[in-house]
Protein backbone atom coordinates (compact mmCIF):
# COMPACT_ATOMS: atom_id res chain seq x y z
CA UNK A 1 0.00 0.00 0.00
CA UNK A 2 1.20 3.38 -0.86
CA UNK A 3 1.02 6.31 1.57
CA UNK A 4 -1.10 9.43 0.49
CA UNK A 5 1.21 12.38 -1.10
CA UNK A 6 1.13 15.33 0.97
CA UNK A 7 2.30 18.64 -0.04
CA UNK A 8 2.46 22.37 1.53
CA UNK A 9 1.22 25.76 0.09
CA UNK A 10 3.71 28.23 -0.97
CA UNK A 11 4.60 29.84 2.64
CA UNK A 12 5.69 33.67 1.36
CA UNK A 13 2.05 33.37 -0.91
CA UNK A 14 -0.20 32.33 1.77
CA UNK A 15 1.18 34.59 4.47
CA UNK A 16 0.64 37.66 2.13
CA UNK A 17 -3.24 36.62 1.27
CA UNK A 18 -3.64 36.18 5.27
CA UNK A 19 -2.07 38.89 5.82
CA UNK A 20 -3.97 41.04 3.55
CA UNK A 21 -6.88 39.91 5.62
CA UNK A 22 -6.20 40.35 8.65
CA UNK A 23 -4.60 43.66 7.96
CA UNK A 24 -7.78 45.48 6.33
CA UNK A 25 -9.62 46.56 9.10
CA UNK A 26 -6.41 47.87 11.12
CA UNK A 27 -4.73 49.65 8.17
CA UNK A 28 -6.75 49.41 5.28
CA UNK A 29 -3.92 52.16 3.61
CA UNK A 30 -0.85 49.79 3.91
CA UNK A 31 0.19 47.65 0.93
CA UNK A 32 0.95 44.12 1.60
CA UNK A 33 3.11 42.18 -1.18
CA UNK A 34 6.08 39.98 -1.83
CA UNK A 35 7.81 42.88 -4.30
CA UNK A 36 10.24 44.99 -2.65
CA UNK A 37 8.40 48.57 -1.69
CA UNK A 38 9.08 51.43 -4.73
CA UNK A 39 12.24 53.62 -4.52
CA UNK A 40 10.77 56.61 -7.04
CA UNK A 41 10.49 60.16 -5.71
CA UNK A 42 6.42 60.31 -7.08
CA UNK A 43 4.72 59.30 -3.68
CA UNK A 44 5.34 55.68 -3.54
CA UNK A 45 3.11 54.18 -1.14
CA UNK A 46 3.62 54.18 2.21
CA UNK A 47 2.99 52.04 4.43
CA UNK A 48 4.40 48.85 2.53
CA UNK A 49 4.80 45.34 3.88
CA UNK A 50 6.98 43.06 1.73
CA UNK A 51 6.17 39.37 2.56
CA UNK A 52 9.30 37.14 1.88
CA UNK A 53 9.75 32.93 2.92
CA UNK A 54 12.95 30.82 3.68
CA UNK A 55 12.62 27.08 1.93
CA UNK A 56 10.01 24.96 4.08
CA UNK A 57 11.91 22.74 6.22
CA UNK A 58 9.85 19.10 6.56
CA UNK A 59 9.99 17.70 10.71
CA UNK A 60 8.16 15.24 9.51
CA UNK A 61 6.16 13.82 6.53
CA UNK A 62 2.84 15.39 7.29
CA UNK A 63 4.55 18.66 9.39
CA UNK A 64 6.65 21.26 7.78
CA UNK A 65 7.23 24.78 8.43
CA UNK A 66 9.09 27.94 6.93
CA UNK A 67 10.60 31.42 7.79
CA UNK A 68 8.88 33.99 7.12
CA UNK A 69 10.53 37.62 7.10
CA UNK A 70 8.07 41.03 7.23
CA UNK A 71 9.87 43.58 6.01
CA UNK A 72 7.81 46.98 6.88
CA UNK A 73 8.15 50.59 5.80
CA UNK A 74 6.59 53.82 7.40
CA UNK A 75 7.31 57.58 7.05
CA UNK A 76 9.08 57.30 10.15
CA UNK A 77 10.99 54.60 12.19
CA UNK A 78 7.87 54.98 14.99
CA UNK A 79 5.46 54.58 12.48
CA UNK A 80 7.34 51.57 10.65
CA UNK A 81 8.13 49.59 14.55
CA UNK A 82 4.12 50.34 15.31
CA UNK A 83 2.75 48.40 12.29
CA UNK A 84 5.59 45.64 12.75
CA UNK A 85 4.12 44.96 16.11
CA UNK A 86 0.69 44.91 14.87
CA UNK A 87 1.75 42.69 12.22
CA UNK A 88 3.50 40.97 14.42
CA UNK A 89 0.46 40.56 17.07
CA UNK A 90 -1.81 39.53 14.26
CA UNK A 91 0.29 36.64 12.81
CA UNK A 92 0.46 35.36 16.18
CA UNK A 93 -2.80 35.69 17.27
CA UNK A 94 -3.87 31.95 16.41
CA UNK A 95 -3.87 33.42 12.48
CA UNK A 96 -5.00 30.23 10.40
CA UNK A 97 -6.10 29.57 6.91
CA UNK A 98 -6.76 26.64 4.59
CA UNK A 99 -2.85 26.96 3.82
CA UNK A 100 -1.23 27.83 6.88
CA UNK A 101 -2.16 26.09 10.92
CA UNK A 102 -0.30 29.32 12.28
CA UNK A 103 2.89 31.37 13.26
CA UNK A 104 5.29 31.36 16.31
CA UNK A 105 7.35 34.13 17.10
CA UNK A 106 11.14 34.20 16.26
CA UNK A 107 12.46 37.68 16.51
CA UNK A 108 11.14 41.21 15.85
CA UNK A 109 10.25 43.99 15.80
CA UNK A 110 13.36 45.22 15.18
CA UNK A 111 14.45 49.07 13.96
CA UNK A 112 15.85 49.75 10.77
CA UNK A 113 17.20 51.23 8.16
CA UNK A 114 17.16 50.29 3.93
CA UNK A 115 21.12 50.83 2.79
CA UNK A 116 19.90 51.78 -0.70
CA UNK A 117 16.93 54.34 -0.11
CA UNK A 118 17.85 55.65 3.48
CA UNK A 119 14.23 54.72 4.48
CA UNK A 120 13.14 54.13 8.25
CA UNK A 121 12.03 50.09 8.54
CA UNK A 122 11.28 47.72 10.87
CA UNK A 123 11.79 43.82 10.60
CA UNK A 124 10.00 40.96 11.91
CA UNK A 125 10.51 37.31 11.53
CA UNK A 126 8.15 34.38 12.46
CA UNK A 127 7.86 31.12 11.33
CA UNK A 128 5.02 29.76 9.67
CA UNK A 129 3.26 26.12 9.82
CA UNK A 130 1.93 25.03 7.03
CA UNK A 131 -1.26 23.03 6.71
CA UNK A 132 -0.81 19.31 5.26
CA UNK A 133 -3.00 19.12 1.61
CA UNK A 134 -3.29 15.37 0.53
CA UNK A 135 -3.74 15.09 -3.29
Amino acid sequence: MTAPVIVFADAQLATRDLLRTLLAPHRPDATVSTRNAPTDDNGSPRPWVRVRAGTPQRTSRVSASATVRLTVYASDEGAALSLAALVEGLLLAEATSDRLLGFGPIGGPTPGTDPETREPLALVTLAARLRPRQL
